[in-house]
């Protein structure tokens, strides 16, 4: 059912109903050396191997899809010489969208999500880069995120291809894709690399842990997405099939140093979700995470950004 977007019919009608866009086409990033200075010291040079050097898989070019309402200026040598030189160009962009599709790990695709990212890029007026990272249970993790981390890192490196600035970037995603978003931007902090500008999740499980909350008990009696297909699900992106988790390791995993979260009130009340236990673990770092939920809270979609202590002592002194 997952896979349905991604026939070859679904995608000719997509094509024919949803928003025209001059510029939607599919962008290959090569194996190269890949490497982002430290936000600490610029001059230090942090190294990103390549996917699967680490592991028995060997490492491919990976492959993306940049949408854009426009043709922005750099974006030309990525895109088919008929689209290039048929399109105005315009100025590069300040902002970008990093975008990761959900689809539980082990299903769809980024072109399968155009059906809402063509939304996206015309009513944003922004590049959106959507990767197309490696599925379970094929590639279990860390593939998919070494996928992420390093296709971020190549954006990056290589903003005027993509018609950006480098100046503001959003990571983005959906259910499986929003973990991935959230694992890209603790992977940046552990490295002390730049971190995304923002981040936006929709239904995003952060907290798998057996421990009793409402959305897992909805979760039991769900006939679209049964409990044992999310379980199969989690197990293959683990490299787990046919194994039960070790709760001894689940629990040392969740033994982080705690940071400061700053939650921000909703109704006149603070909020707890279920992000807030995996947001208050952040890993060693001197930054603190600003949360604000979009909706009520019940809501499982947030936009969070990170600031240095001192941008926070210095709104708080004002």
């Amino acid at each position: 059912m997952w896979s349905l977007n991604d026939l070859y019919i679904f995608k000719k009608v997509n094509k024919l109903v949803f928003t025209s866009l001059p510029v939607c086409n599919s962008v290959v990033v090569p194996m190269e050396p890949q490497t982002l200075p430290k936000e600490s010291d610029p001059s230090c040079k942090v190294d990103i191997p390549c996917p699967g050097t680490l592991g028995s898989i060997p490492p491919s070019p990976l492959h993306c899809r940049l949408l854009s309402s426009v043709m922005r200026d750099g974006q030309q040598p990525l895109l088919p010489d008929q689209v290039s030189h048929s399109s105005r160009v315009m100025p590069a962009s300040s902002e970008l969208v990093f975008h990761c599709h959900g689809g539980g790990f082990i299903a769809q695709s980024a072109e399968s999500h155009e059906i809402y990212l063509r939304d996206w890029a015309k009513q944003l007026n922004i590049p959106i880069l959507s990767i197309d990272y490696s599925l379970s249970p094929e590639n279990p993790f860390p593939r998919a995120l070494e996928e992420v981390l390093y296709v971020y890192s190549w954006a990056l490196n290589n903003c005027h291809k993509l018609g950006w600035t480098g100046e503001r970037i959003c990571v983005a995603g959906d259910s499986a894709g929003g973990i991935l978003s959230l694992a890209l931007c603790l992977k940046t902090i552990e490295l002390g690399v730049r971190r995304p500008d923002a981040i936006f999740c929709a239904y995003t499980p952060m907290l798998l842990n057996a421990c009793p909350s409402p959305s897992k008990v909805m979760s039991c009696v769900d006939p679209l997405i049964p409990l044992e297909f999310l379980l199969t699900c989690v197990h293959a992106y683990l490299g787990l099939e046919g194994a039960t988790v070790d709760a001894a390791k689940a629990a040392d995993a969740s033994a982080l140093d705690k940071k400061p979260v700053d939650i921000s009130p909703q109704n006149g009340r603070v909020t707890c979700t279920a992000a807030t236990p995996l947001l208050q673990a952040e890993p060693k770092s001197p930054h603190t995470v600003k949360t604000t939920l979009l909706s009520d809270s019940s809501s499982i979609a947030s936009e969070s950004y990170l600031s240095t202590d001192s941008e926070v002592d210095r709104e708080s002194s004002e």
